[in-house]
């Protein structure tokens, strides 16, 4: 034992000589990504050197030279020379492990093989993964893509900014002609691109499922300002084509910045440049003060009617306006039987999806935010007195079913209705006749009976009859008129017949064509001409030696044909007649004969 410690003492002494002093310690890890920060080419400044770069992770390896190269020669640029606007340069960078770090490396190998990640600014698209190589394990050259050098931008205006008010909705910022803002004329940065509104403290005015982005909640505009709610804006402007904003701006916000005229509305340390096309203003936070002030109308849609079959509507796709300052809590169906409406009752089993044989309401719950100045009217009864109007999908809502429970919600119910048959799945218009309509649809469970209505040339849809089956034929109606037709599937349950949703089609009628012209085409041919009508699927020419004869001469399918040439015996008086015809399930179906033209041809 003794003579083995011995052994061992004097191979560690033997190890600690070899050592030099100095010498780095062996590698305990393979640098896998690198992220590259490096200022680009500016037009007027001075080339840029390793002090302008960057490297991170910052532990792992550092700059050891940066080098630029003009895009098109490739002649390397020196350092006392300037970046020209419009040139377009790249970087060479060269990277060097730090102590106990090195370079993935086989045999000079690219990037790809070297690193999971590689980006310069943020970005992998300005890396050139190609060029960019690792020649040993203790060095590394980065080599970015052409990148064309542009103006800097160093002092931005912003006008037309207005403050957070109470109940006011927040400006749509954006380069539509309703944004609030304005720039200079002749800015280098071109025009404002987008805009957000943030609520600091966390509350969420109107926002049933508020949207978090960095910490904030949105607002997006369509809800008002809350009294004691804290806001601010964020601004992003878009540089014009030869300009950018200093990406090394971040995160230390140096663009002079001004809204309105005045440097104490923008916030520096929350500011900063995107990417060096755009950068991001953000305003410097307000609280917003005001009166109560007490919601005297509502408006939801969307609510629907119940139909069996399909699942009840919930509080989330429930629609009011954007200026609205309440939001629907919540969206709760009562049912009861059809031949018994007062035992109403909540059953999951009956409201997961509307069943036939009940009747159904929806009680609907709405609140406001606890830091809105606004609230509803809680002192006076009954409760529909102090509001001016409520509406569910544009009916009102009877008085009896308004209640405010607190300043900040209330409730309301929709009427008993029956659950509506669903509409047929098909329905199909054909002509049978030139003017005569054949109606055909599927069936559907439990319907006692089916109402047709129909629709002339974009009218109101008329009731026409009630059928036991699934067809009906609609003959005599008008010449050369779009018809539109619904069928409603009739619930007779409780002995209550209750029409249910509609299902649609349309058809063309055919009509009987005005009297052609025809003219001399050429030697031996006339030219047959009328006017194009809709709903046909083409057109017939009859050429005949007598007035009330009729010999088809052509037969032209189209849906957009005017004229058609036919053969005709020189010097001999023809009468020419036109009618139109549509292709139905195979076959034609023909308009009446126009009035016939007579025509020689010279």
């Amino acid at each position: 034992m003794k003579r083995r410690l011995l052994i061992l003492l004097a191979t560690l002494a033997l190890a600690v000589t070899a050592a030099a002093p100095g010498t780095a310690l062996a590698a305990t890890g393979q640098i896998d990504q690198v992220h590259l920060w490096l200022t680009p080419p500016l037009s007027g400044k001075a080339v840029f050197t390793s002090n302008d770069a960057t490297v991170e992770p910052a532990g792992q390896c550092q700059v050891d030279s940066v080098k630029w190269y003009k895009a098109d020669t490739y002649a390397e640029v020196p350092s006392s020379a300037s970046f020209q606007a419009g040139t377009k340069y790249y970087a060479v960078v060269s990277l060097q492990p730090k102590d106990g770090w090195e370079f993935k490396y086989t045999d000079a190998q690219g990037v790809h093989q070297a690193f999971s990640e590689l980006t310069i600014d943020g970005q992998e698209a300005l890396a050139d993964w190609v060029e960019s190589r690792v020649y040993t394990p203790n060095m590394c050259e980065i080599r970015t893509v052409a990148i064309e050098a542009k103006t800097a931008i160093s002092d931005v205006q912003v006008s037309g900014f207005a403050n957070a008010v109470v109940g006011e909705q927040p400006q749509a910022f954006g380069p539509s002609d309703q944004s609030p803002l304005t720039v200079p004329t002749g800015a280098p940065y071109a025009a404002i691109a987008e805009g957000w509104w943030y609520h600091v403290n966390g509350m969420a005015p109107q926002a049933a499922t508020p949207v978090l982005k960095d910490g904030y909640n949105y607002e997006w505009g369509d809800r008002p300002f809350v009294a004691g709610g804290e806001y601010f804006a964020q601004i992003c402007l878009e540089a014009a084509p030869g300009y950018t904003f200093d990406y090394w701006s971040r995160p230390s916000y140096s663009i002079r910045t001004t809204v309105n005229g005045n440097a104490a509305l923008v916030d520096p340390s929350a500011s900063y440049v995107t990417d060096r096309g755009s950068c991001c203003i953000v305003a410097t936070p307000t609280t917003v003060a005001g009166d109560t002030k007490f919601v005297r109308d509502v408006s939801l849609a969307g609510v629907g009617t119940p139909v069996v079959g399909q699942k009840p509507v919930t509080a989330d796709l429930v629609a009011f306006p954007k200026s609205a300052r309440y939001r629907v809590k919540s969206v709760e169906w009562v049912c009861a039987p059809i031949d018994d409406p007062t035992a109403r009752f909540v059953d999951p089993s009956f409201t997961t999806v509307f069943k036939r044989g009940y009747l159904y309401q929806a009680e609907i719950q709405l609140q406001l935010d606890e830091g809105s100045l606004y609230a509803f009217d809680a002192t006076q009864f009954p409760s529909s007195q102090v509001f001016d109007s409520i509406t569910v999908d544009g009916k009102a809502i009877e008085p009896d079913n308004i209640m405010v429970t607190g300043p900040k919600s209330m409730s309301l119910s929709t009427s008993q209705v029956a659950a509506q048959l669903p509409a047929p799945k098909t329905l199909t218009a054909k002509l049978y006749g030139y003017d005569d309509v054949a109606l055909k649809w599927s069936a559907v469970s439990g319907a006692a009976e089916y109402r047709v209505y129909r629709s002339k040339s974009g009218s109101a849809y008329k009731y026409v009859k009630t059928v036991k089956g699934t067809s009906c034929k609609l003959a005599n109606l008008a010449d050369g008129v779009k018809y539109g037709f619904r069928v409603r599937a009739v619930d007779a349950s409780g002995g209550t017949k209750t029409a249910g949703v509609a299902k649609s089609a349309g058809v063309w009628t055919l009509k009987k064509l005005a009297t052609p012209t025809v003219t001399k085409y050429a030697a031996g041919k006339a030219k047959v001409s009328w006017k194009n009508i809709s709903g046909e699927t083409g057109y017939q020419i009859s050429q005949s030696a007598t007035k009330s004869g009729t010999t088809v001469a052509a037969t032209y399918a189209t849906t957009s044909g005017k004229s058609k040439v036919v053969k005709a015996t020189k010097g001999k008086r023809l009468y020419y007649k036109v009618r139109a015809y549509k292709v139905v399930d195979g076959k034609r179906v023909y308009a009446p004969w126009s009035a016939p033209r007579a025509f020689t041809v010279r």
